[in-house]
């Protein structure tokens, strides 16, 4: 949690595009190879506008209870710094209007891990087209560039250490 404005609007401007040229890049990969299904675990998805990128967004939710005690749990946070962890992120009544699905995450995690397998089958059968987005193609076009780069960077540093 970053209390501070300023300094998480210069934390988020230095880490947003790199971020996001990582995501794109493995993006590509996945496209390159003919993944059918990708899974973008973004816990800040619409924060950072990824959300315009995914043509079907999934929400996990929980109740404000199971998350502030996860969180105290996970992180050995105090309730008070929990309650303001969770104050930071966009409230979950707005990420669930976005949502295509909605998972409910308050009960076992075998509960949870039936209901993914559910959607993931949902998801299968259906003919989904996960680039069909515009704003995808320009991702997968700049990770293909962004690969091609990263391809021709290393065999230019290859060659002066070889020479």
């Amino acid at each position: 949690m970053i209390a501070d404005p300023a300094f998480k609007r210069k934390l988020n401007a230095a880490t947003h595009l790199p971020i996001a040229f990582e995501t794109a890049r493995q993006l590509f990969s996945h496209w390159w190879r003919g993944t059918r299904v990708l899974v973008l675990d973004a816990p800040l998805l619409f924060e950072s506008g990824l959300h315009r990128i995914t043509p079907y967004i999934i929400v996990v939710s929980c109740s404000h209870d199971i998350q502030t005690r996860r969180l105290m749990e996970r992180d050995g946070m105090s309730y008070e710094d929990a309650c303001a962890s969770i104050a930071c992120q966009m409230p979950l009544e707005l990420k669930i209007k976005r949502a295509q699905t909605i998972i409910s995450n308050d009960s076992t995690p075998q509960e949870l891990q039936e209901k993914v397998r559910e959607v993931s089958c949902m998801l299968r059968k259906e003919h989904w087209n996960p680039f069909k987005s515009p704003l995808t193609t320009i991702i997968i076009i700049l990770g293909g560039i962004i690969k091609i780069t990263d391809k021709f960077t290393q065999a230019v540093q290859c060659f002066y250490r070889e020479n």
